[in-house]
């Protein structure tokens, strides 16, 4: 139970980009995902998720040049302190309106805010905790309509800001004198999409100001108004326009951004086009196309050296450094909800698959896709890791199942059917030799020998569409359901056909086989989960978890159906059970028990949890409210949009685009699970959603026990006892005091010859805890063969125990085995490319004695 509370979210593979801006800051992109934000390490190529979700979705990012506060902006005007480093949210705050620019001052004193038609001025809180954190300094009108972009300029003393209503307007937000009067800068033709300042130190050095029209205009102080900048102010305006530049091109502009350090602007365009300019002659650079669709945003990072665009009509992302002419990241997640998921069989990769007719694979440690695969033309419904590990298997609706190698990157082998099908759902033997597939309409099962390819056998008792399909682990059988409402046992190696058939009370949606092979797991329509002995076919328990897929809601709307797992996935050693679909959270189980355990929510979007439902006593029925009641053929559809209408007082827009009935029942499926599966080591777990794959682990620090605790167990004590030569008790006082730094000091200040004796002391309790410790000291020490030594007295001296207690060691051993054989590769392929200098070197003559 321990173990099950400690999972946490840990990142959103191929996460859509939703909208809202950019922010390159040092090496790291972040952007908006939905209502979260994700941020991505350029240099290393990792991607990872900030901890933290606002109530609906993020529109705008801004963070401090200092790297200390960020804050992010949703759709509704609700305000979020971050503390960046961490990722914590400190405080929150809801705006009088939307937010469609702001931006730190350069010191990240100020903040300046666009707060529909009004500019206002906050004082940045602190990092510590406050009863009124943010402190309002100025609120400043004059626009005629709302605001869209805002700059500060370097001394701190100006903001320019632009909006819809075809201006720009200069303040002095700080330290304005008295009868103070904004400056209008106006003569666009459209609205203002950015403002910025041209130079380095002061405002004096003018400004530019971009309009959707494609103009760039370049505004400065006139020659007599120099006094300006020095606070006097006779509330005549002192600039002028110097210049106007046009970017011809055939679509409007959609997004802009200045870089003051390198002077360099870019812009781009509704053809997926960008256009970097150099400034102030607005010398063409470079123009490319990046996207088939509008971009929504565009920024200029790393001394203008990076151009990073978004698409959101696409959720995609893209890095180019324009003087190399390479991708510095690029990275696009399925176009489409997430159907199905499936880890490798070291835990290193995962797959996914989407009605997008794609299959993505995964880093799981990076959070980064390795490759997309784009054969399929249907959409891809199954996928599944060969036991090598080095191939994985899809199945679609286009009726092929085709194999990938993860080595060469290409689809070495297609297996179809003699009649064409689809194919719904996908298994391989434990051996890896015999590859299964449901079909969809023909309501049969094909198999085919993985080597060869050949069609050897065509399995057919069901009368309805094969929904799952799973191999036992040790057992040669196949167990297949389907919405006959029942689970046939198949002997595929002996040729025997359907040796049992286990009836269920609705139609059968998953399948999971325990680890053991003992225990067979069936989810069905009816919200049952049935538990069963798939070599005696008998019922060895049942699971109702209508209550579980859908808490809170009336008997009758749980009665009228669709409250049931559409996946079930066991944990490494079998104590787990996963489960997940037809809801907006996952439900994790003891198996042995059948009890829930915890229950993790797949997002904290209003939409999603369904807070934005109007309360409205004229849409309940006997079954439940209309709404949540499945949709009957010639019956008038009355949802929330009208529900709205009805409340309002006004009619519901039918309008494509509008936020209505249709809206909201889009962004709910986001937020539904399709598939789930565990990690092969038992400590991460993966959601197939509409948002991305969402990865799950355990957290880092273990719970907190207070009885293991005493008097004697401090830091001090510990590190006393590493200095005395004690290195057993701290070593053993360090794990006590979960303090992973401390247990990193232990392990490399251990001598060599001690590491025995230390080794030995440890209780197999702390194993996973050092083996942990370990795996995350291994790739930052520089004492390679120091820990070696360790990894190999710690597995001889307790390898009993890492034998009996795979379950709870797998996870940490699994990562500390990567983490070495990624060293290893690295220095075979260091070694590989010198061997022939050190040949060189080894076989030259010895030089001649002076």
């Amino acid at each position: 139970r321990v173990m099950a509370s400690s999972f946490e979210l840990r990142t959103v593979l191929g996460a859509r980009h939703t909208g809202g801006n950019l922010v390159l800051h040092g090496e790291e992109l972040l952007a908006a995902a939905g209502n979260r934000v994700s941020a991505f390490e350029l240099t290393h190529g990792r991607s990872r998720t900030l901890p933290f979700e606002a109530s609906a979705d993020v529109v705008r990012l801004t963070v401090s040049s200092s790297g200390s506060h960020m804050v992010s902006f949703d759709v509704e005007g609700r305000a979020y302190l971050i503390n960046y480093r961490k990722g914590v949210v400190l405080h929150r705050m809801r705006m009088k309106g939307p937010v469609r620019a702001a931006a730190f001052s350069p010191s990240g004193g100020l903040l300046a805010v666009g707060v529909g038609k009004l500019l206002q001025v906050w004082a940045t809180p602190a990092l510590q905790k406050q009863v009124a954190p943010f402190e309002l300094k100025r609120t400043l009108g004059g626009a005629y309509a709302a605001l869209t972009a805002v700059a500060w300029s370097p001394d701190e003393r100006y903001v320019l800001a632009g909006g819809k209503d075809l201006s720009s307007r200069l303040y002095a937000p700080v330290d304005a004198p008295e009868g103070f009067q904004p400056l209008t800068l106006s003569g666009h033709k459209d609205s203002v999409v950015a403002v910025a300042f041209a130079g380095k130190t002061s405002a004096s050095e003018g400004a530019y100001t971009i309009s959707r029209d494609g103009a760039l205009f370049d505004w400065g102080p006139a020659a007599t108004a120099e006094a300006a900048f020095e606070g006097d102010w006779d509330g005549v305006s002192p600039w002028r326009l110097r210049k106007k530049h046009f970017f011809h091109q055939s679509a409007r502009l959609t997004c802009a951004d200045y870089h003051a350090g390198s002077q360099l602007v870019v812009a781009g365009f509704a053809n997926g086009l960008f256009d970097l300019r150099q400034m102030p002659d607005f010398v063409p650079l470079q123009t490319l196309s990046v996207s088939r669709s509008p971009l929504s945003a565009v920024t200029l990072g790393r001394n203008g050296a990076w151009v990073g665009c978004a698409s959101a009509a696409l959720g995609q992302l893209l890095v180019w450094e324009w003087r190399s002419e390479t991708h510095v990241l690029r990275q696009q997640g399925h176009n489409q909800a997430v159907a199905a998921v499936a880890y490798s069989p070291d835990g290193a990769f995962l797959a996914s698959a989407a009605p997008d007719a794609k299959l993505k694979v995964w880093s799981t440690s990076e959070g980064s896709c390795v490759v997309t695969f784009k054969e399929h033309t249907a959409p891809v419904t199954a996928v599944a890791f060969m036991p090598a590990g080095q191939c994985v298997a899809s199945a679609s609706l286009d009726g092929t199942v085709r194999c990938f190698d993860l080595l060469r990157y290409r689809n070495f082998r297609t297996c179809t059917s003699p009649r064409p099908c689809q194919f719904a759902s996908l298994a391989v033997d434990p051996a890896g030799e015999i590859i299964a597939a449901g079909t969809l309409d023909t309501f049969e099962i094909c198999v085919w020998a993985f080597k060869t390819g050949r069609l050897l056998d065509i399995l057919a008792a069901h009368e309805a569409p094969v929904s799952a399909l799973a191999f036992a682990p040790s057992a040669p059988i196949l167990a297949s359901g389907s919405w006959d409402k029942t689970v046939i046992i198949w002997d595929v190696f002996g040729g025997k056909g359907a040796v049992e058939r286990l009836p269920h009370s609705a139609d059968v949606l998953a399948l999971a086989f325990r680890p053991d092979g003992r225990e067979i797991a069936a989810a069905t329509l009816d919200g049952q989960v049935s538990f069963w002995d798939p070599h005696e076919g008998n019922l060895v328990a049942g699971m109702d978890a209508r209550r579980d897929v859908m808490p809170g809601a009336r008997p009758e709307a749980l009665r009228a159906g669709g409250a049931a797992f559409r996946s079930l996935s066991y944990a490494a050693d079998g104590s787990l059970l996963l489960a997940g679909g037809g809801s907006a959270h996952l439900c994790l189980y003891d198996a042995r028990e059948r009890a829930l355990l915890a229950r993790f929510p797949l997002s904290q979007h209003r939409a999603v949890l369904r807070t934005l439902d109007p309360l409205n006593d004229k849409h309940d029925t006997e079954a439940g409210p209309k709404h949540l009641l499945p949709e009957v053929e010639g019956e008038e559809d009355v949802g929330v949009a009208d529900a709205f209408a009805v409340d309002l007082g006004d009619e519901a827009d039918p309008l494509p685009g509008t936020k209505g009935e249709r809206a909201l029942r889009e962004r709910e499926s986001f937020g539904r699970c399709a598939a789930v599966a565990f990690a092969p080591g038992g400590g991460a777990f993966a959601a197939a959603t509409g948002e991305g794959v969402l990865t799950y682990g355990a957290a880092e620090t273990a719970p907190f026990d207070p009885a293991d605790l005493g008097e004697e167990a401090t830091v001090p004590a510990a590190r006393l006892a590493l200095r005395r030569g004690l290195y057993a008790r701290a070593l053993l006082l360090a794990l006590r005091l979960n303090e992973e730094k401390l247990v990193h000091a232990c392990l490399e200040r251990t001598p060599p010859h001690a590491v025995a004796i230390a080794a030995r002391a440890v209780p197999p309790a702390r194993l996973p805890r050092l083996l942990a410790a370990l795996a995350n000291l291994v790739p930052e020490s520089p004492h390679l063969t120091h820990l070696l030594k360790w990894t190999q007295q710690i597995t001889l001296l307790h390898r009993i125990h890492l034998q009996t207690q795979a379950g709870a060691v797998a996870p940490p051993l699994r990562a500390l085995g990567k983490t070495l054989a990624k060293l290893h590769d690295d220095l075979a392929a260091t070694a590989g490319q010198n061997l022939y200098h050190l040949d060189y070197l080894c076989s030259a003559p010895a030089p001649a004695p002076e």
